[in-house]
């Protein structure tokens, strides 16, 4: 129970769950300014309580108008993540979006690829907490090459690392899993806009 709402977090087995489902539900509360509680024995069965404030706040009687969400040119994205699924979910996101994700679970073989070719790449988006490699030492290989280049963060770990610390070790952007396909448009537009020089990366893959 003290895990329960850990995004990727489980105890099933490999292939039979992501452990996003409560973490999701979770970020929805919060997001809303509620809270949820969950009550638990071995069996008897399990009770969530979800809270919610009381608004006095009339809905509008018309629909809001979905802003049109920030899209790539065909850039090529470097993604690093140790868990397989959560590459191939964002790397799926990514083309979505315009994008052409370039992806690795080996944090070592994804830095060796950007060093082989580090002008092939607009942007990177690495997880922080990875075995062989840290995500901060990730953007510090990476930035001793092409200090310009944004490197995105993305944690599972709500307060793994504040803004400031992120911006010291190099990072443009902070996003804590599990983040919308929204949140990484607007994130990768943001950081691209930073960028003096974020190549177009219109070759062949």
């Amino acid at each position: 129970m003290e895990r329960l709402f850990e995004p990727f977090f489980t105890t099933k087995p490999p292939g039979t769950g992501t452990g996003l489902g409560l973490a999701v539900v979770h970020g929805i509360v919060r997001s809303h300014e509620g809270t949820i509680s969950v009550f638990s024995r071995a069996g008897e069965g399990t009770t969530f309580q979800v809270y919610f404030p009381v608004s006095g706040i009339l809905p509008d009687s018309k629909p809001a108008i979905p802003m049109e969400m920030p899209r790539g040119n065909g850039e090529h994205i470097l993604l690093v993540d140790d868990e397989a699924g959560i590459v191939q979910l964002t790397s799926a996101v990514l083309s979505q979006l315009g994008y052409r994700p370039v992806a690795f679970v080996d944090a070592i073989e994804a830095v060796a690829a950007f060093e082989a070719n580090p002008f092939h790449f607009a942007a990177v988006i690495t997880d922080l907490t990875m075995p062989r490699m840290l995500g901060t030492e990730v953007a510090q290989a990476i930035h001793q090459i092409r200090p310009e280049l944004p490197v995105i963060l993305t944690s599972g770990y709500s307060g793994a690392i504040d803004e400031e610390r992120a911006s010291r070790s190099g990072f443009s952007e902070i996003l804590g899993k599990p983040f919308a396909m929204r949140t990484l448009a607007d994130a990768l537009r943001k950081a691209l806009s930073k960028s003096k020089s974020a190549p177009l990366a219109v070759g062949k893959t």
